[in-house]
């Protein structure tokens, strides 16, 4: 039976001890461990081996790494298990967040991916129930009988001398579109991974049911899905799918009886889009948020863009036309200082957009609350204060937990108050 290693993400390293990594797992923790095969110095967590064991040391991407022998979980810092990480995933894509309760308390906190996967199985099957998507395609095909359109210059080039047969052109309406390729790309993916017997045999059902209808999703970047009546059932299957997709890395050395993989969700990538949907949602109409919007004339040289500069969210009165710089930081702030880079950037970035009417060009650094941080009297940075242009930062915390248990209370009193502080 495998040992399991319980973490919190950005914590101390875990030390696993007389643990020897074989060939195999060697070449999965360095290829897990590389978010970006162009920028390989990034990574999800550093492993070492050491003559006594295995020391793993975690970075703000939280999941499970399973080796042969052992699994390692890595929590968030906010949550004891995966509780609040569902939950904010759930009010990110829109779901229900009773979704994923059912099975929590069957197979325990600790399994995400498990969870995941019923979650997305359970949307999988509602898509069945309600029926697939067509879609009309064009076939172009030597008949035998007419179908459809006769397509002459074909014709004359194939049937010349063959007077029974007609190349034809018709409309044929079929299941093999890319909104169900999809959901069967999902299902052979985590079908490779380890899962409880229950889980499995209702993923092999359902896969059953789908690869009967159409081909897998060929691509390696997932597509883009314009929902309308007759798709908008699929909406909540393809966005739990997204996530599976994305969190799970590597492939299984192993056979399918030992089998081990990783599967890991980035908290930096979570947590801005869970301060973007908070202020999409609850801040009055008069803003607009405005995430990730590429800034070209930030940085020039001989009059033309030299680089490109992305501030995480801007948000624009449209009454006033004034404009509030955020940036989503998931770092500990509340026990220690703002790295000097991040100063450097978000001060460029309000510089940049500063309007002529301000004195003091302002920025904001949105970042998690944790319980053990401490409280700060003071959240203010100043910058350049000495000089002709001066600026501010505010450091401003919020509690994930407390924010969510405000959302499934509908206490939208109580969230506008907190969300529209930010820009202020």
């Amino acid at each position: 039976m495998k040992q399991q290693f319980v973490v919190s993400e950005y914590s101390d390293d875990i030390f696993i001890p007389n643990y020897e990594l074989t060939q195999e797992e060697r070449l999965y923790l360095v290829k897990s461990s590389i978010i970006h095969e162009k920028r390989p110095w990034e990574k999800r967590f550093y492993f070492d081996e050491l003559k006594n064991g295995l020391r793993l040391q975690t970075q703000s991407w939280v999941g499970v790494i399973e080796l042969e022998k052992a699994r390692i979980v890595i929590q968030p810092k906010f949550n004891k298990g995966f509780t609040a990480l569902l939950e904010m995933i759930s009010f990110i894509e829109e779901l229900p967040f009773y979704q994923w309760q059912d099975t929590d308390g069957a197979i325990g906190k600790t399994d995400l991916l498990e969870i995941l996967v019923r979650v997305f199985l359970k949307e999988a099957e509602r898509v069945l129930k309600i029926g697939l998507v067509k879609e009309y395609i064009t076939e172009a095909e030597n008949l035998v009988n007419l179908r459809g359109r006769v397509e002459f210059r074909q014709n004359l080039k194939q049937n010349y001398n063959l007077p029974n047969k007609v190349y034809c052109e018709y409309d044929e309406l079929v299941t093999n579109i890319v909104d169900n390729q999809i959901l069967l790309s999902v299902l052979s993916k985590i079908s490779t991974y380890r899962l409880s017997t229950k889980t499995k045999q209702k993923l092999n059902m359902i896969r059953s049911q789908i690869e009967l209808l159409c081909d897998e999703y060929k691509d390696t970047v997932w597509p883009t899905f314009n929902y309308n009546r007759l798709n908008t059932h699929y909406e909540r299957a393809h966005k739990i799918g997204h996530h599976l997709w994305k969190g799970l890395s590597a492939t299984s050395f192993l056979d399918n009886q030992n089998s081990f993989y990783s599967f890991l969700i980035d908290m930096n990538d979570l947590f801005e889009k869970f301060v973007v949907k908070l202020l999409t949602k609850y801040l009055p109409p008069v803003f607009k948020v405005i995430p990730g919007k590429r800034i070209t004339n930030g940085i020039t040289m001989d009059g033309q863009s030299y680089r490109h500069i992305i501030p995480d969210i801007l948000v624009e009165n449209k009454t006033t036309n004034e404009i509030s710089i955020l940036d989503v930081k998931y770092k500990h702030y509340g026990k220690r200082r703002v790295d000097t880079s991040d100063v450097f950037q978000l001060a460029f970035y309000a510089q940049n957009k500063n309007s002529q009417s301000k004195d003091v060009y302002i920025s904001t650094i949105v970042y998690p609350s944790f319980a053990d941080d401490r409280l700060m009297d003071i959240n203010k940075i100043n910058l350049n204060i000495y000089s002709n242009y001066p600026g501010a930062m505010y450091l401003k915390p919020i509690s994930i937990e407390k924010i969510l248990e405000s959302i499934k209370c509908r206490d939208t009193k109580i969230l506008r108050e907190l969300i529209k502080s930010l820009i202020k």
